[in-house]
């Protein structure tokens, strides 16, 4: 179990659509590209079991955003800083691969690659049309970072896991009409406390 914070590039595209305020009138239209920043705090749950000298898993994550403006790129005259506040959360639930640097552990500190795919819904969004107005768009993230660990006690781990996370959204393949896509780049830094429950 772990909680951490972060932040996300955002590298997003609005096509035959707008951007709404939250009361529901629009603020762009057209086609539109832009950039935006969240900062996020998240909480991460997974179970892991050995398969040879590596581990497998399935984890849950409750990822916090909060936004407060975003930066139209294109068309030229829009172009600028716009206001944007918002707060919204992605539920993701993923695969787990981790992979020890050493097969033995020879300390108390332990150190592995791992990495980590699967998919996301969203909830909370209060901007009418950022993710569109389906719930069954094209969502799915992929993650790489470093687990480094510490045991306390016996069976007790205190881990701190720096992730490069990429996210992926597109509605097209639902909402014909308009076309929304975004690519979220994020880093965070999730500290938890692992318990192995083998017998070792």
């Amino acid at each position: 179990m772990g909680y951490g914070i972060g932040f996300s590039n955002w590298k997003s595209k609005l096509e035959n659509t707008a951007l709404y305020d939250q009361y529901g009138l629009a603020i762009k239209s057209g086609n539109l590209k832009f950039k935006t920043k969240t900062d996020l705090r998240c909480y991460d749950l997974n179970v892991l079991v050995p398969v040879a000298d590596i581990m497998l898993g399935l984890g849950l994550n409750f990822e916090e955003n909060t936004m407060d403006k975003i930066e139209i790129l294109n068309p030229d005259p829009d172009a600028g800083l716009i206001i944007f506040d918002q707060k919204f959360r992605f539920d993701k639930i993923y695969a787990l691969v981790e992979v020890p640097f050493s097969k033995e552990l020879r300390s108390n500190f332990s150190l592995a690659a791992q990495g980590q795919f699967g998919y996301y819904g969203y909830s909370g969004v209060d901007r009418e049309n950022f993710f569109g107005v389906e719930k069954m768009s094209n969502t799915y993230f992929a993650g790489i970072g470093v687990l480094a660990s510490y045991k306390v006690i016996p069976h007790v781990f205190v881990c701190v896991h720096p992730l490069f996370e990429y996210k992926y959204f597109d509605n097209n393949s639902i909402e014909k009409a308009s076309k929304i896509s975004h690519n979220i780049f994020s880093f965070m830094a999730i500290g938890s406390v692992r318990i192995d429950v083998s017998e070792r």
